[in-house]
């Protein structure tokens, strides 16, 4: 029985270790393992520490991945990874200010790289640095290698540019999103929103693609969220976020930034 929560959310609602269950848990729990007697093999290696970390994360016990990733620190420094991937976590724990910090640090270490940017940016946004986050965005687009990168990209950049009132520059940006992208990972979801901005998708579809699972509804949902804001409809917007926020996943980005919307709403967040 899981007594602990987690974390706190920025709402005050305790959020629980609960990845999976069953077959998928266990699964999850041996792979852990393993990642930690490679690392033992192994215990110079800087990625056999990014892999033991990213297991922790896998089975959403982040205070532990980001205390493996600060340790491995300790002897290998100017690994950009160790921060990508600490920086990421300091995002699913909401501690935005650390996740800047570290993502920061690590785009001078490795400049240009897809993930650090992306993370870059949603760190940014999460704490209402608009201007940063295009900045992010608009620099890796044209080096987005596929669907999968550009797709997620586009979504965040639109997102942006209408929080900045850039509205003609939003609509052109659109232009660029294709009818039949090749998307091979959850970026499918991003463009369901993508198609919602753009028109080829009704609030109705939106709402029956939420139902797929809970990365699904955080993801669209905050999604339809800003449409309905960027739309004038306010009180909308909130009940989406809202809606989201009970669903069990969490650490997805959509559920984090849905939380943020709220608690900036209540005056819970300087920014």
């Amino acid at each position: 029985m899981i007594n602990r929560p987690e974390i706190i959310s920025l709402l005050g609602a305790p959020c629980y270790a609960e990845p999976a269950e069953g077959e998928e848990l266990d699964k999850l729990k041996r792979e852990l393992a393993e990642a930690k007697e490679a690392l033992a093999a192994s215990p110079d290696d800087p990625e056999c520490k990014v892999m033991v970390g990213r297991r922790l994360a896998y089975l959403w016990r982040y205070h532990e991945s980001i205390a493996s990733y600060t340790q491995a620190l300790q002897s290998h420094p100017k690994y950009a990874p160790l921060y990508r991937h600490r920086g990421h976590r300091y995002i699913s724990i909401r501690r935005f200010g650390a996740a800047f910090r570290d993502l920061s640090y690590a785009n001078k270490l490795q400049p240009g790289d897809f993930d650090i940017l992306y993370h870059l940016g949603l760190a940014l946004w999460l704490q209402g640095d608009y201007e940063g986050a295009y900045k992010a965005y608009e620099e890796y687009l044209p080096l987005c290698a596929n669907d999968d990168q550009r797709i997620p990209v586009t979504y965040w950049l639109y997102a942006i540019l209408r929080r900045l009132d850039r509205e003609a520059d939003a609509a052109k940006l659109m232009d660029s999103v294709g009818n039949d992208p090749d998307i091979k990972d959850d970026s499918i979801y991003y463009y369901h929103v993508l198609r919602l901005f753009r028109g080829d998708l009704t609030e109705k579809d939106i709402y029956e693609l939420m139902e797929e699972n809970d990365l699904a509804a955080g993801t669209i949902g905050y999604g339809l969220g800003l449409w309905q804001l960027f739309s004038g409809r306010r009180d909308e917007a909130v009940q989406s976020f809202k809606s989201v926020l009970t669903g069990k996943y969490w650490p997805a980005f959509g559920f984090i930034a849905s939380e943020t919307e709220i608690a900036r709403l209540e005056g819970l967040l300087p920014y």
